[in-house]
């Protein structure tokens, strides 16, 4: 039998090595609780060391396997066993406890150490020897003081723990332990009445007052003691890196091969000093403080050159620490080779080899390139000369080809062209001729007739005859204003240039082609607007070329906005722009109208020869294509 609790009820619960027992006071018989392995809900399996009451009214079973909650109206039990995968679940007990804190937070004494379980998850989170300061993982008994802290007796000592901030205070011989082995959880009791707490140890019972113990707030100094080169000391002297003792020394230079140092350190708080606490770091070698304990020494070896700085602080007995401790600068040398002077004798080395070797390559490719450019330049000397008379017999047949096709293309124009007013002439000649046989016939037939008669039929034959020979001229003029402009197209020899006034150049034969078509058409009226950048000033050009290429233009634009004046009513109003305007090496002369257009199909023929949108024998198509 290992304890007895008797619960609020008054009942008495019993663990044994055989499982959990309740007796009734009154038949005073026993119901036994075992473990079933076949049933997940039955007790945990092994001896039963230790039962609690938490305030919700569950039994809490302490067994070696594990930890079992009892609910007591069904007479099930939840398992929490031990994981070795699991570093969440709970370690095995071993004499050890479950207490319930003033907050309702259960804690376990466990095999493993202290262990704080999360009723929510079901999981544990342990403070063992490996991530705290408890003394000893063999955590046997645990009691609660007024302040809140939590007193473990353990297989290494006393220790208090601080649940608020999770950190340990030993106790040991040095504070009046007479032994640091402590009996099971069921060896440990709490004053009601005075707060004093008792533990059973191998030699007795230890006792004592929580709060009669106070805390040194005072930080110990630390320093330095002992400074070790391939654990050697190191002496001050000539030759040494050592100037002064290590205690005093700020920084210490060694060569490339003193890579293996060790510090020894110590906090100057004789109080307990065993229990000081230390941790240390090697900047940059380290980021986080390593948690030397009690220890006193620090190695490194094998350090590569380079800057680092060694820190030491440490905790007195209470816990309070001096975070800023002791500190030495340390700067490893590199070996020659790797000293920036030879890093400057390796690039200049590196450069001269890699000159030495990109000119004798260059001139390697320059040769070669000079040989293969020789070849090819023969091969392509060769080549050329045979292109070249290719390129002479093909100009030659297309030039050839391109007289026979203007020729062809000219010829079709011509004939065309004169082929129109021809047919008129043809026509009427005909007319003119069967209008002489009318008349000769009229003069046979007259004898029956009266003069008055006879002459009003002549009269009118006459007429006739005066008409046809009137269309005859006109498309003979017609002819010979074809054949005039096709002349004036095909001359090659340009007119003479010479500087002149480009507006007014332009002016004059504006006024020319505007007279020109009130000449040929009174009723022609049209707003002729002008716009003349004073900036073009004097040109050298052909006035009398350029002239032409004006009146045609002009005349385009009269012909568009009469024919447009003729299609609508009254309400239009022609107008023709005449703009000029200097640009950067270039002048610009631009001839716009309010006419009909042009449709888009039809611009881009606007410079062919003998194209014309006008109506037959109003033009020949040659206006533009000359200008």
């Amino acid at each position: 039998m290992y304890d007895i609790t008797e619960d609020s009820d008054g009942t008495l619960w019993i663990g044994t090595e055989g499982g959990l027992s309740r007796m009734d006071r009154a038949t005073r018989r026993f119901t036994r609780f075992l473990h079933d392995p076949a049933d997940s809900t039955s007790l945990s399996p092994g001896t039963v060391w230790f039962i609690i009451e938490d305030r919700a009214g569950s039994l809490w079973i302490a067994t070696s396997s594990g930890l079992s909650r009892m609910d007591r109206a069904t007479e099930r039990f939840t398992q929490f066993l031990h994981d070795p995968n699991d570093a969440t679940s709970v370690s095995p007990i071993y004499y050890g406890s479950v207490f319930e804190d003033g907050s309702g937070t259960l804690w376990v004494g466990t095999y493993g150490g202290l262990a704080r379980l999360d009723r929510a998850t079901g999981r544990f989170t342990h403070f063992t020897g490996q991530n705290s300061d408890v003394p000893n993982n063999l955590v046997m008994g645990i009691l609660e003081d007024d302040a809140g802290y939590l007193w473990l007796s353990t297989n290494g000592g006393i220790s208090r723990f601080d649940p608020r901030s999770e950190t340990f205070r030993n106790f040991d011989h040095n504070d009046g332990l007479q032994t640091l082995q402590f009996s099971g959880g069921t060896s440990s009791f709490k004053s009601p009445r005075t707060g004093e707490l008792f533990f059973g140890d191998l030699k007795g019972v230890t006792a004592f007052y929580p709060d009669h113990f106070e805390t040194n707030t005072h930080p110990p100094p630390v320093i330095i003691t002992d400074f070790k080169l391939f654990n050697k000391s190191v002496t001050v002297g000539e030759g040494s890196p050592l100037t002064r003792h290590i205690s005093e020394t700020e920084t210490i230079e060694l060569r490339h091969e003193e890579n293996a140092v060790s510090f020894a350190f110590a906090a100057l708080h004789y109080k307990n000093a065993g229990q000081n606490q230390y941790q240390y770091k090697l900047e940059p070698y380290e980021t986080d403080w390593v948690e030397a304990r009690t220890g006193r020494t620090a190695t490194y070896t094998n350090l590569s050159p380079g800057e680092y700085v060694f820190r030491v602080k440490a905790a007195n007995s209470d816990g309070v620490w001096n975070e800023e401790g002791a500190s030495v600068k340390i700067t490893i040398l590199p070996p020659w080779w790797r000293t920036w002077w030879a890093y400057l004798l390796y690039g200049s080395l590196l450069l001269s080899s890699i000159f030495a070797v990109e000119r004798l390559q260059r001139k390697r490719l320059i040769r070669k390139e000079r040989e293969r450019s020789h070849k090819v330049l023969e091969k392509a000397h060769t080549e050329l000369e045979e292109t070249h008379r290719h390129l002479k017999t093909t100009q030659a047949r297309l030039i050839q080809s391109e007289k026979m096709a203007s020729l062809g293309q000219l010829t079709a124009g011509i004939a065309h062209e004169i082929m129109n007013p021809l047919n008129f002439v043809n026509n009427f000649s005909q007319l003119s001729v069967e209008l002489a046989d009318e008349l000769e016939e009229e003069l046979d037939a007259g004898e029956g007739k009266t003069v008055a008669d006879v002459r009003d039929d002549l009269k009118e034959i006459l007429a006739d005859l005066k008409l046809n020979a009137a269309k005859i001229s006109e498309h003979g003029q017609r002819a010979d204003g074809i054949v005039r402009s096709m002349l004036e197209h095909a001359r090659r020899t340009p007119g003479k240039r010479r500087m002149v006034n480009l507006n007014g150049l332009l002016e004059e034969f504006v006024n020319l082609a505007y007279h020109g078509m009130r000449g040929q058409q009174p009723d022609f009226n049209v707003a002729i607007d002008c716009d003349y950048d004073e900036a073009v000033g004097e040109v050298e050009v052909e006035p009398q070329g350029l002239g032409r290429v004006f009146v045609n233009l002009l005349n385009n634009a009269f012909d568009a906005v009469q024919e447009q004046a003729r299609a609508v009513d009254g309400s239009y109003a022609p107008t023709v722009q005449v703009r000029t305007q200097q640009h950067e090496g270039a002048v610009e002369i631009r001839v716009s109208d309010n006419g009909p257009g042009i449709s888009g199909d039809l611009a881009a023929k606007i410079f062919e020869p003998f194209f014309t949108t006008k109506s037959t024998g109003s033009g020949i198509g040659l206006g533009l294509s000359l200008s």
